[in-house]
């Protein structure tokens, strides 16, 4: 029974901080019919600062993990796939910093994800979870 006294004690302990805040937009790759899409990129690039996320290397898979700028309120990506197609996608959002805790520090949030239609040429986009969080599996699907 002590033994169990103590553990309960030690998860609250200074410095245990739980932190859910993400950058990260996940993202599932479809058919226009829902089936899932297995797609090579050669390219994935930010417009605002022209950063190419490959590099030399390519990404091959049914999902993806995109970053957002965490100083701005829109981050832009284009991608060329290996069949030579280019693709758009604009992802406009809201921030704001809440402090975990004394020890922990502050942390970004992200929340109000929506694609600017305007600003993609996908055949469909779909926000399933417009807030990041570690725990969500999924953001946004992509149906081309």
């Amino acid at each position: 029974m002590i033994f169990l006294a103590v553990f309960i004690v030690s998860c609250f302990n200074p410095g245990d901080c739980v932190i859910t805040a993400t950058n990260l937009v996940k993202v599932i790759l479809l058919n226009t019919d829902g089936a899932a899409r297995k797609t090579t990129f050669l390219k994935i690039v930010t417009v605002e600062d022209g950063h190419d996320f490959l590099g030399d290397s390519t990404v091959t898979g049914t999902s993806l993990r995109l970053p957002l700028h965490p100083d701005r309120l829109q981050t832009t990506f284009q991608f060329l796939t290996s069949d030579s197609i280019s693709y758009t996608l604009q992802m406009k959002y809201t921030t704001f910093t809440r402090i975990i805790g004394a020890d922990c520090g502050a942390f970004l949030y992200y929340e109000n994800l929506s694609v600017d239609s305007t600003q993609t040429n996908f055949e469909k986009t779909r926000i399933i979870n417009h807030q990041l969080f570690t725990s969500v599996p999924t953001n946004l699907e992509l149906y081309f």
